[in-house]
């Protein structure tokens, strides 16, 4: 007989629009670790809903619309709304259920909870849980999903778990939503005291999109709102329907736009705006007043913070800044934010800079004039709706925007400078007052300053099966394949900068460890006999520069891995400082050798030997002789920092240092094939790392990545495409295209690539439009932990 269990589940219901929440669609099941389907046959399943944008709601619940929304779905209603469950066993892989309708009831008295039963069996199942009109005939998964207004997802060990948890979001329905809107010119909120639209003018509504401001319902051209346009004498808006049954929009978060335009003026036109959601098989209906916006400034954001992101790759030039604000108008078109880059042209090659420009973080326009001069004048770059949407440094065009109602922005910022940055609103009219940044601190004591509670959000970069590249497509590479792998779901968290940040600035220590090894404290009785170290130390720390209580920079810990009995910090894998006694060692034939200090410079003219003035890492020396010991000054410049261990030769400052420099790629190295915009034959491009190039998909059809003679000795390289479509609180994609099989002698005379260049051939015609992150990447067997990397950006458009 099999055993069976009444779950007891715990289902949150959460509405992911309008960016108003950052939780994932699909809820993770935990339980107990033993089996105790002996003990208990049957549980009653209890089920917690909530709804934190009023859409959903529940005897007792209340409150105010922040936007134009469908009107509130109560889940209690069995006549408005019914609950449908659907499940497979995974183990037995069975096939999935019919969806089933499940009796919910709210708790007496209760805004948020309700029960309902339902008996299993003891196995591991996927639940789909459907909300539907209660009008809706549900037979099967299809009609479950064309009807559903929210859906919710879970996964569940019966064997182990007794609770489970939904999370209900309208992004998984399919349905179509309705429009029903009655227009008023008010600025009271009322149907009776309206304001008078001036003669002359037309006045238009439509649906727009937030991300490129296109006309998404009515399809062709806005609507009139006025019988006689334009108008012949001043006249109120007065009940002016917009849109009707018979309207279908796809799902999502728009701006629901309302322009008066003056046909005696040159068309000088004037917007009211604001947020409109349309969730699936729901209308939105109600009254909507528009205040006096014609001839009217928008009013200034407020609120401007700033948030920071690391970067997933190591070699990355750039990491994830999020700008979010206030919107506090109703008429403004758009945003445009100032971006500056503070960088001091200062001396970092000798490990510190030998001067400093500090400055208060501005807060007004003379304060803004002030810092630019104390920075030496730096130009800022004004990045309006368009420009920002063409821009490099936006990582997800489709995603992020500066038109009108939107509250945030994401950048790519580069590692190693420092900005500061204000906002405004604009439009037809003029400017509002800029919003100057302010950087949200988390303290000393880890509070963070007042609004920012709990300081964080996420991005989350996982594989779309919908928007990866087809996996039939003909995806070719000369004389090899491709090795196609999508990478794990990965969430980057959003940070708010620590205490004492006074410019938005990110910069990388990167520490080369030649070839060697770190490990733990030696032991004395078996010289050579290393601890293993029992947290892995990372090689590449990100930090902020941050000014001290003098003023000047304080500076950033350098690790020092010399076996001194004094314990060293460093930063673990895990992300989480740590402090142990640390040796570097390096081990080959001719014996084992310790870390002495570290280098500014990979290379050294005089080969093994002292090295020349200036190369080395600063240090002081600290202790009392004879046990002294070299300290690395703390670190207090902005840019980031590349250091090379040195290993002892003797007991003087002798040493041997590992030269890499002959491996980097040069400008040049690398030549991409391609058609140009406005070309119909492939020309050659001469590239340099960390380049930027625009490349149409539907003309190009193939780019070709050719490697020019070169003398780098290389045994192996390959090519890294890799497209990650970042979304705050939503699913994005990275996936990899790695080229095998291309073996490079190091021995080879001459090099393998000196008659006739290697080159990629790469199908773009399957890769959705996008930026694509590109990186050669060289191996050698001198230096078998070192990877070379040549990067290039490709902005794939239509």
């Amino acid at each position: 007989m099999k055993k069976s269990r009444l779950l007891s589940a715990f289902a949150g219901i959460a509405l992911l629009i309008a960016g108003c929440s950052d939780l994932n669609d699909s809820g993770v099941v935990s339980g107990d670790v033993t089996d105790k389907s002996a003990q208990a046959q049957s549980k009653m399943i209890t089920v917690n809903v909530t709804s934190e944008s009023d859409l959903l709601t529940f005897p007792g619940a209340s409150g105010a619309s922040r936007t134009i929304l469908p009107q509130a779905v109560n889940a209690s209603d069995n006549t408005a709304v019914k609950f449908y469950l659907e499940y497979k066993g995974t183990l037995s892989n069975s096939p999935v259920s019919n969806p089933e309708e499940i009796a919910f009831t709210a708790d007496t008295g209760s805004t948020t909870k309700g029960t309902l039963t339902k008996t299993f069996d003891v196995s591991v199942y996927s639940f789909t849980l459907y909300c539907v009109p209660a009008s809706a005939a549900i037979s099967n998964s299809t009609t479950a999903k064309n009807n559903a207004m929210f859906i919710g997802y879970a996964n569940a060990d019966l064997r182990y778990a007794d609770t489970i948890s939904f999370y209900m979001t309208a992004e998984n329905a399919t349905g179509k939503g309705t429009v029903d809107l009655a227009i008023y010119s008010s600025n009271e909120n009322s149907t009776t005291d309206l304001w008078n639209v001036p003669a002359g003018y037309t006045v238009t509504a439509g649906i727009y999109s937030k991300v490129d401001n296109s006309l998404v319902y009515p399809t062709a051209t806005p609507k009139s709102l006025i019988s006689t346009s334009p108008l012949a004498a001043e006249s109120a808006i007065e009940g002016a329907a917009f849109g009707g049954s018979s309207t279908a929009v796809d799902s999502g978060s728009y701006n629901f736009v309302v322009t008066f335009t003056d046909t005696t003026n040159n068309n000088k036109s004037y917007e009211w705006s604001d947020e409109i959601i349309i969730l699936p098989n729901q209308k939105t209906d109600g009254n909507v007043f528009v205040p006096e916006v014609i001839e009217k400034k928008p009013d200034a954001p407020s609120s401007f913070f700033v948030a920071y992101a690391d970067p997933l790759e190591k070699d990355a030039a750039f990491y994830y800044a999020e700008f979010a604000w206030s919107d506090n108008s109703n008429n403004e078109r758009s945003f445009e934010i100032d971006l500056v880059d503070v960088s001091d042209n200062v001396d970092n090659t000798q490990g510190n800079a030998t001067s400093y420009v500090t400055s208060a973080i501005p807060a007004s326009d003379s304060d803004w004039s002030s810092a630019l001069v104390s920075y030496t004048n730096p130009v800022p770059v004004t990045y309006d709706w368009e420009a920002y949407q063409k821009s490099q440094y936006n990582p997800n065009p489709g995603k992020y925007s500066l038109i009108k109602n939107n509250e945030n922005a994401m950048f790519l910022l580069e590692l190693g400078k420092r900005y500061l940055a204000r906002i405004r609103a604009q439009n037809d009219v003029g400017y509002s007052d800029y919003a100057y940044l302010h950087i949200p601190a988390k303290k000393a004591d880890g509070t963070y300053e007042t609004g920012f509670a709990d300081g964080t959000g996420t991005i989350e970069f996982t594989e779309d099966a919908t928007n990866a590249p087809d996996a039939t497509s003909s995806i070719t590479v000369t004389n090899t394949d491709y090795s196609v792998r999508a990478t794990a779901a990965t969430a980057l968290t959003m940070n708010v900068f620590d205490e004492g940040a006074f410019t938005v600035n990110r910069f990388r220590i990167t520490y080369n460890l030649m070839d060697g090894k770190l490990v733990g404290d030696e032991d004395a009785a078996t010289p050579g006999t290393y601890t293993a170290l029992a947290d892995d130390a990372s090689d590449v720390v990100y930090k902020t520069q941050h000014v001290g209580a003098t003023g000047d920079p304080s500076g950033e810990y350098i690790m020092n891995p010399d076996g001194n009995s004094a314990k060293s910090k460093y930063l673990g894998t895990d992300g989480t400082e740590k402090e142990d006694v640390l040796n570097l060692i390096k081990t080959d034939p001719s014996g084992t050798r310790k870390f002495k200090r570290w280098l500014l410079k990979s290379g050294n003219d005089e080969g093994n030997g002292v090295s020349p003035t200036g190369n080395w890492y600063p240090v002081t020396v600290t202790g009392t002789a004879p046990a002294t010991r070299d300290e690395p000054d703390a670190y207090t410049g902005h840019d980031n920092l590349e250091l090379y261990a040195s290993y002892a030769v003797d007991s003087t400052l002798n040493v041997e240092i590992a030269d890499y420099t002959a491996f980097n790629w040069d400008d040049g190295d690398v030549v991409l094939n391609y058609i140009k915009e406005g070309d119909t034959t492939a020309s050659d491009e001469t590239c340099k790392s960390g380049g930027y190039v625009q490349v149409s998909a539907s003309t190009t059809g193939t780019i070709t990545f050719k490697l020019q003679e070169s003398t780098k000795e290389y045994d192996n390289v390959s090519l890294v495409i890799r497209s990650t479509s970042q979304k705050s609180g939503e699913k994005g994609y990275s996936v990899d295209w790695v080229r095998t099989n291309a073996t490079y002698d190091d021995t080879a005379t001459p090099p393998a690539w000196s008659a006739s260049p290697a080159a990629f051939d790469v199908n773009v015609k399957p890769f959705k439009p996008g930026k694509y992150e590109c990186y050669l990447i060289g191996t050698s067997k001198k230096y078998p932990n070192k990877q070379y990397k040549y990067t290039l950006t490709i902005d794939l458009v239509d």
